[in-house]
């Protein structure tokens, strides 16, 4: 027990000898200490600054952040007011003694935090105007214990094989042996999409990782499509294409009939019949025309194989182009047109 006394005296006799070297190196050696033995309390450790009664000790894990911080009310207490010019410093009493400056105006006092890696001691003075106090911290670091992580057990290796769907039948596109599960599912899944219209499984040690069935879209039908012109009785094919869509035979149907207004067509798909327009022959028949002057008549056209119609735009035509003179037209014998001069 005297064993253990003694060495509590002497840590403690070291820790108060560097606590009076900072007080010396703080002052400029202005202030000189005759000798630096243990102090019986805080007020007694020098006769110019004052060791504050204030103190404090911190038990954390290494590692961890503390704040040496001095309360509000300390301060006021130990005679300091809001407004004083405060001159702080803070110096770690270790192996290597660090001084850092930090300059302060408002009454409250937080220090810088600082990360614990070993035990210590702190030394914090603070001056203003005559004042000049030594706040104390002690740090106890316990060492942090860091439970170690499972070892994750080796992934398997196994054979992975790709298939492609095809007809109700699996193509095999890819076997690849010593692979792990997740290095299967990704590679066939990047074949799945580079092969967006095909339906694709795939198997990792025999098990079933990856599946897509694609419906395919059903076929238009394709086939031969027929064109003709119809001439009474007869069917005189004008057109004649393989491998075409019923839609698209059709609308080329349609637009030939637009084009020959005047014809019956017909048209056919695959042997089907998709389109018939038949147009009316009109009569054809002998067209005159006669000018008039008095009781005579004399013939200016005969036009053999025409229609009324068009006998009858023709005589209009003659009439109008001779205004003074009388016109009479007749088709097949019969009157279709009469002016009098």
């Amino acid at each position: 027990m005297g064993g253990e006394s003694g060495d509590r005296q002497v840590k403690s006799h070291i820790f108060f000898t560097k606590v009076c070297r900072i007080l010396f190196i703080l002052f400029f050696q202005t202030i000189l200490f005759q000798g630096c033995s243990e102090p019986e309390s805080f007020s007694e450790l020098a006769s110019g600054p004052s060791l504050s009664e204030f103190s404090k000790t911190i038990s954390a894990v290494e590692g961890d952040n503390v704040d040496l911080s001095i309360p509000d009310d300390t301060m006021e207490t130990l005679g300091f007011k809001e407004g004083d010019e405060l001159a702080v410093k803070w110096i770690y009493i270790g192996d290597d003694e660090v001084e850092t400056e930090i300059p302060h105006k408002d009454l409250t006092l937080t220090l810088p935090t600082v990360k614990l890696t070993d035990s210590g001691s702190y030394a914090v003075t603070v001056e203003a105007e005559d004042k000049t106090l030594i706040f104390l911290f002690s740090l106890f670091v316990q060492e942090k214990n860091v439970t170690p992580e499972p070892p994750q057990p080796n992934p398997s290796l196994e054979t992975y094989e790709g298939f492609f769907i095809e007809d109700g039948k699996k193509r095999l596109f890819i076997r690849t042996e010593n692979i792990t599960k997740e290095e299967a599912l990704a590679n066939c899944k990047k074949n799945a999409q580079s092969n967006p219209t095909r339906s694709i499984v795939c198997e990792w040690n025999g098990d079933e990782i990856f599946e897509r069935i694609v419906t395919p879209k059903p076929k238009t039908p394709r086939g031969v499509y027929r064109g003709y012109f119809l001439i009474g009785a007869k069917k005189h094919m004008f057109i004649q294409t393989k491998n075409i869509t019923k839609n698209q035979a059709l609308s080329n149907c349609k637009t030939n009939a637009k084009n020959n207004p005047t014809k019956s067509i017909l048209c056919t798909w695959k042997s089907q019949l998709i389109f018939k327009r038949v147009v009316k022959t009109p009569k054809l028949g002998t067209y005159r025309g006669y000018f008039l002057n008095g009781s005579s008549k004399r013939v200016f056209i005969v036009t053999k194989n025409i229609s009324r119609e068009n006998a009858l735009a023709n005589c209009k035509i003659n009439a109008r182009n001779n205004p003074s003179k009388g016109i009479m037209c007749t088709f097949n014998g019969s009157y279709i047109y009469r002016r009098n001069p």
